[in-house]
């Protein structure tokens, strides 16, 4: 009771409950979804080198985020060459920075946004069935291969998730067309607001959220306010799909 830590705060919405606060993680490598074997590899931004490239225990890879401690989850679709009602297929799984199997999470339905809160749990998005899945960022039910990642909660929004990102205002937000939807994690409520198109997503340190625009339509890179509001409607980035924030000018990038 006498004691202090750093690095913890009060939980948006939540009196008296704690959460992570700010936090950067630096490190010298990238996870990379490898989608055509089934498996996720390690490089050293600094050298280019792979220092490691293990399977991803499911079926088409393609999401990855990054904890502060420096594991991945990474999420399988079990879109193209597996069975997406098969959770042997489409889960998210947990590795450690050595790429060592940790846990890992049945959620159907095509795996295709993950992303992690505030308190170090992750979510995880459904395209076939439009639902949010949240998983324990920390507690593992099992050993081995039967490990499983613990599921907190599991909620159907209506949309198709193409990705997802967590705001600093204790919030997860959907890629997904003609509707994005925020969702309230204190609440496990959401609202829908107007989307015009999607692929990737990001959040900037304003609460802004940015989406890209795959299919080349007027729209390109555009913009939501915290509020749900239009912050930009249009850019002439079109065909832009990954999107990141740069963490120093607070610049949108993207391919």
């Amino acid at each position: 009771p006498d004691g202090t830590c750093d690095g913890i705060d009060e939980a948006p919405g939540e009196p008296g409950a704690i959460t992570l606060g700010e936090a950067v993680f630096t490190g010298n490598y990238i996870y990379i979804a490898v989608q055509g074997v089934n498996e996720v590899a390690q490089l050293d931004t600094d050298t280019g080198v792979r220092n490691w490239q293990r399977p991803s225990y499911g079926r088409d890879p393609s999401r990855t985020t990054v904890a502060l401690d420096g594991s991945v989850w990474v999420g399988n679709r079990g879109l193209f060459t597996g069975n997406p009602a098969d959770p042997n297929d489409s889960n998210v799984v947990h590795l450690d920075t050595d790429g060592n199997f940790v846990c890992r999470a049945d959620v159907t339905g095509g795996v295709r946004g993950v992303a992690i809160d505030a308190s170090g749990d992750v979510w995880a998005g459904t395209w076939n069935d439009g639902r949010l899945v949240r998983i324990s960022g920390s507690i593992v039910d099992g050993a081995g291969l039967a490990a499983r990642c613990r599921i907190l909660g599991d909620w159907s929004v209506g949309v198709n998730i193409y990705g997802l990102a967590a705001d600093g205002n204790g919030r997860i937000w959907t890629s997904s067309d003609p509707t994005t939807i925020r969702f309230d994690i204190p609440t496990s409520t959401w609202t829908g607001f107007p989307n015009p198109a999607r692929y990737g997503i990001a959040p900037d340190t304003a609460g802004r959220i940015w989406f890209g625009d795959w299919s080349n339509t007027a729209y390109g890179i555009h913009a939501l306010n915290p509020d749900g509001s239009t912050y930009l409607a249009t850019t002439t980035a079109t065909s832009a799909t990954a999107l990141t924030v740069h963490p120093a000018d607070g610049s949108i990038w993207g391919p």
